[in-house]
């Protein structure tokens, strides 16, 4: 029975200790050393400390990531003129990539200026590339556009390629550049500026982009080894002299959309022999293919009203023409010296003749035209009317012979 009674004034001294301890720490306010690192941080792994206090409890604490330190741009791949490159931010301390960057492919050594929304190139700087590749960027902002005169008189430079990012290109940017033989233009691009590519006399390699909407004057002048060209449907005029003088030029396609063809656009093309025009132009300006001594496959669109002074001057070539329905001029000398020509449809919507415009197409022998003798002699101007002798008038009710 003792024992039991021992047994029980143990138990109970024990439960009243712990009791007691309990009760003096739950009022016991901790008194802590210094915080000690056991485990430093780095840019990889958390680090951890620990602080200690008189009645033996320990707190611990984990300590963030370090901050990467020692970090740099570092090239992996240096670009070329046709490949782009590779940058990596590395940190040194634990050799983390941070981050990467393209190193634009292009030509070297160009001179730019800033601008609002990227760089310009200014000029040709120190690069000696005789086939210029325009970087995309510069300075890790977009090159959006040429300057004016940029490139001109050029003479080393063979090929220009030029990034989707330009949407500019000012006038004269290329012009007589005389060994250049291809250009890449922008997809972009909305405008070929006046004199772009004059006297560029070896360009034998360009495509106009459909996003182009203006082809300024004189813009292929003189490009005289060009062989054939697509005006896109979004270009609404093609101004004067666009390709004056483009001698080896021989096809040229004109897609629906276009409206205005200014004046002397493809005089002396001297090789041109077709041409095709869509019924949306409404208007041909003085000359537009004088001189094209080659020039047999060429049709009027139905929107043209009047045939402009000396528009087919000189094309030696031309053997038959129809004027179409709704022309209702055929002005000054608008087929002087068509000496191959042989016969012409006049429809009877014409009402009036300018000074001679059959003079000197001497083998012009047979003139359809489709209405009547009378309607024939009451066109203004009519007695202006220059024809060969033996020339036949072939009329609805009869002929009339020169």
């Amino acid at each position: 029975m003792k024992k039991f009674f021992h047994l029980g004034i143990f138990v109970l001294c024990v439960f009243m200790t712990s009791v007691f301890i309990m009760t003096s720490c739950s009022n016991h306010s901790h008194k802590w050393s210094d915080w000690e690192i056991t485990k430093d941080p780095t840019c990889t792994e958390k680090g951890a400390r620990e602080r200690k206090c008189d009645c033996g409890e320990t707190e611990k604490e984990t300590i963030s990531l370090m901050e990467h330190i020692q970090c740099e741009w570092v090239t992996i791949t240096q670009s070329t003129k046709y490949e782009s490159g590779e940058l990596y931010l590395i940190c040194h301390a634990c050799k983390t990539i941070l981050d990467t960057k393209v190193i634009p492919s292009g030509s070297t050594g160009l001179s730019y200026l800033e601008n609002d929304t990227g760089y310009t190139v200014t000029g040709i700087g120190t690069c000696t590339d005789t086939d210029i590749v325009i970087p995309e960027k510069y300075n890790d902002k977009s090159v959006t556009a040429i300057s004016e005169k940029a490139f001109m008189g050029n003479g080393d430079i063979l090929s220009i390629e030029i990034p989707n990012t330009v949407i500019s290109i000012g006038s004269y940017a290329f012009a007589n550049c005389s060994n250049l033989t291809k250009v890449t233009l922008p997809c972009n691009l909305t405008e070929i500026q006046e004199n772009l590519f004059y006297q560029c006399v070896n360009l034998k390699d360009i495509t106009i982009p459909d996003t182009v909407t203006f082809i300024g004057g004189s813009a292929f002048r003189e490009c005289r080894s060009l062989k054939e060209m697509i005006i896109p449907g979004g270009v609404t005029e093609i101004n004067a002299d666009t390709f004056w003088n483009c001698t080896d030029l021989t096809k040229v396609t004109i897609l629906d959309g276009v409206k205005y063809i200014r004046a002397e656009v493809f005089a002396y093309c001297t090789g041109l022999k077709s041409v095709t025009i869509p019924d949306s132009v409404t208007y041909i300006g003085w000359g537009a293919f004088a001189f094209c001594y080659n020039l047999t496959d060429i049709k009027l669109p139905k929107g043209v009203t009047t045939i402009i002074d000396q528009t087919f001057w000189d094309c030696y070539s031309i053997e038959t023409f129809v004027i179409p329905e709704g022309v209702t001029n055929v002005e000054y000398k608008a087929f002087l010296n068509c000496k191959s020509l042989k016969s012409v449809t006049i429809p009877k919507t014409v009402k009036s003749f300018g000074e001679s415009p059959f003079e000197d197409c001497t083998n012009l022998m047979n003139v359809t035209y489709n209405g009547t003798k009378e309607e024939w002699n009451s066109i203004e101007g009519k007695d202006l009317v220059v024809l060969p002798q033996g020339c036949i008038v072939k009329c609805t009710n009869g002929n009339i012979q020169y």
